[in-house]
């Protein structure tokens, strides 16, 4: 609803204090772009310890995983294990992974099951073509996106005020 994007947003405002480049993923998520700001933090890891500490400490249970790909660490912040993804490693991270990590409807994710498509890997291995026929494009796209294979833009918010500096010579 309504309230819920405005919450969402306003969150996503408040990410802004991590990076640059922040935007809401409804219904539930903020994509936060760390490229070359980590190290402001001491780290991917650091990084993420001091957000969901502070989430928490302000009431939101928040997941979160650093990765290349904002497919991957979607997948991986709510499916997997680890909270930062090496560069270059976003196939062996999500392959052994439930399909519904690729933010599949849940139509598509019952008929992978009854084919036996469990996880992101079987999926993976299928031969494209017949996968495509059978599941749609999206599928492809979602399964290219968490491998880290096909580019997922983001919108990034404006941030209401944006500092300027101005040196008159």
């Amino acid at each position: 609803d309504e309230e819920d994007a405005a919450a969402l947003t306003e969150l996503a405002r408040w990410c802004i204090g991590y990076s640059p480049l922040v935007a809401p993923n409804p219904p539930d998520g903020v994509w936060i772009d760390v490229a070359g700001v980590t190290h402001l933090f001491g780290g991917e890891e650091k990084l993420i310890d001091d957000l969901t500490g502070r989430l928490a400490r302000q009431g939101v249970a928040a997941m979160a995983a650093v990765a290349d790909a904002p497919g991957c660490a979607w997948a991986v912040a709510r499916y997997g294990k680890e909270k930062t993804v090496a560069p270059g490693r976003c196939v062996d991270a999500v392959a052994s992974l439930p399909v519904q990590a690729l933010r599949l409807p849940q139509a598509t994710v019952d008929a992978l099951h009854r084919l036996g498509v469990e996880r992101i890997g079987q999926l993976a291995a299928l031969a494209r073509a017949p996968m495509v026929r059978r599941f749609g494009t999206d599928a492809a796209l979602r399964l290219d996106q968490a491998l880290g294979h096909a580019f997922e833009p983001i919108d990034p918010l404006v941030p209401r005020e944006i500092p300027t500096q101005r040196a008159a010579f």
